[in-house]
């Protein structure tokens, strides 16, 4: 007997051994779970609720400075128009400056070759009239003594005397007429001159602007870039942003789904009256182009102002307004298990109450992607949305 007990004693102590040693490969086979750990820190949700509000936060103001960054573009956009508008038209005054000056030139030259032509009417005038007053000198008294002896009366001879004196006479009128016809042409040339020189000077001040306004546009679209480059940066900064928020939220969701269930039957989210399903959970026509054509919830008929219903107890994962459910309450019952309620006019509870099955949470609205009043309804199991009908019995 006593070497049976002692049999069963070394087999004991055996299994025990062996139990003991593989309890001991297995806890050291565990690695600890992150999430897990994070839950037995009753904090640690709230920091990440804060680190993803500060984040949203972020993200607004991201968002803001875009925008401004967005005007700041719009404007610069419009100034290098303008400079580049300017710029054509000083280009265009360059080019009828230059027309000008050609024209001018032109001028010029034919004021030149009036001036010449005048000259040598001049100097011709002045060879034949030296010639004539030569002739009248060696003519002298008794040139005209022998005018007066051929001709046939005293009243001839006085006539041909008078005749030479008024061609004398005439000779030199013409010539200071020439003269001063020579000085006026003179005085337009250098009219001309100056007018071409005011031209030249001008091409190069509408020159010397042109390069300003050139300047300027090649210094403002260096701007336009720079805000630009701002733009992708902040939307980079953005989705960065977004991308942690998400990460955040995926996490609170899986740190939330650990949660027990909170239990009990769901209830019918509106008074009892308005029961009529309008749009039921899967494939559907499209009421919206672009609203998607699988159906993940159901559509309850009811007017605008009306209570909404927290279909069971819990708290609230977000009330907000999001794009296409305009103004939306979720509510999350622990166990995976969250309810969505879309499209209201009006949001009464916040992010983080906690409300009871039967508690109004919003009122019907038809804000977000919607035809009319109505209430869209969702259940969500880990994420995935399910037919609400399975949850909830329609009155």
């Amino acid at each position: 007997m006593q070497g049976r007990n002692k049999k069963i004693r070394s087999l004991f102590v055996i299994a025990f051994a062996i139990f003991v040693a593989s309890g001991l490969v297995i806890f050291a086979s565990v690695k600890p779970n992150t999430i897990f750990n994070e839950l037995k820190n009753p904090d640690q949700i709230q920091k990440l609720e804060e680190e993803k509000n500060e984040i949203e936060q972020t993200i607004e103001a991201t968002k803001v400075e875009y925008e401004e960054q967005v005007k700041q573009y719009s404007v610069k956009e419009q100034e290098l128009a303008s400079l580049q508008s300017q710029i054509m038209a000083q280009v265009a005054e360059i080019e009828q400056t230059e027309i000008d000056i050609t024209n001018k030139n032109k001028q010029v030259e034919d004021k030149k070759l009036e001036v010449k032509k005048a000259q040598i009417d001049v100097e011709d005038h002045i060879v034949a009239l030296r010639k004539r007053l030569r002739a009248m000198y060696k003519f002298g008294k008794t040139g005209y003594l022998q005018i007066i002896l051929r001709s046939e009366d005293l009243v001839n001879a006085l006539t041909r005397i008078d005749r030479i004196r008024f061609l004398a006479d005439y000779d030199k009128q013409m010539l200071e007429d020439l003269k001063l016809l020579q000085e006026i042409l003179e005085i337009k040339q250098a009219e001309l001159e100056a007018e071409k020189q005011a031209l030249e000077d001008l091409k190069e001040e509408q020159t010397q602007q042109k390069e300003a306004l050139e300047i300027s546009y090649e210094q403002e679209l260096v701007k336009k870039r720079q805000i630009f480059e701002n733009m992708e940066a902040l939307e980079r900064q953005k989705e960065q942003l977004e991308a942690e928020s998400q990460r955040i939220t995926q996490t609170l969701m899986q740190m939330k789904i650990k949660r027990d269930f909170v239990g009990g039957q769901m209830i019918w989210p509106l008074d009892y009256n308005f029961n009529t399903i309008t749009s039921f959970f899967g494939p559907r026509v499209e009421p919206i182009p672009g609203s998607g054509a699988n159906h993940g919830a159901i559509d309850i008929a009811a007017p605008t102002g009306n209570n909404i219903y927290a279909a069971l107890g819990g708290e609230i994962l977000a009330s907000e307004f999001m794009w296409g459910y305009g103004n939306c309450v979720m509510v999350d019952h622990g166990g995976g298990i969250v309810t969505l309620y879309a499209h209201a006019s009006q949001r009464l509870v916040s992010k983080g109450d906690y409300v009871n099955r039967g508690d109004v949470i919003a009122l019907v609205g038809s804000t977000g992607f919607s035809t009319g009043p109505h209430l869209h309804f969702e259940v969500r199991v880990n994420g995935t949305r399910v037919d609400p009908l399975g949850y909830v019995v329609r009155p």
